[in-house]
């Protein structure tokens, strides 16, 4: 019977622990788009409302859209990533986006 009780326990341990360090859930962030490095090298980022600041991580395309959109604001979708600091991080770190809209 105890073997049965210690089986379970880590079983369940086993499960518990798979879920805790699952992917960050998206997120839905509004933002206005800003210019950031020096010609040719600009890079966007993203500024809320309450003045957090974001790189954004995204294909080109995605890219192209959000600077013809710079002062317009926008709901950002995506996952927030705190990664290493280099020429193209922001205080807050990066967001992966995966849609926007304009509101």
């Amino acid at each position: 019977m105890n073997k049965r009780i210690l089986i379970f326990l880590i079983f369940l341990f086993s499960v518990t622990s798979i879920f805790c360090y699952s992917k960050n859930p998206a997120v839905k962030i509004n933002a206005y788009v800003v210019s950031y490095g020096n010609v040719p090298f600009t890079f966007p980022g993203l500024v809320t409302i309450d003045n957090k600041k974001y790189a954004v991580i995204a294909n080109e395309k995605i890219k192209k859209e959000l600077f013809g959109n710079i002062g317009f604001l926008l709901e950002i979708e995506g996952y927030i990533v705190h990664n290493e600091k280099d020429i193209t991080s922001l205080d807050d770190g990066s967001i992966i986006v995966i849609g926007w809209k304009k509101i």
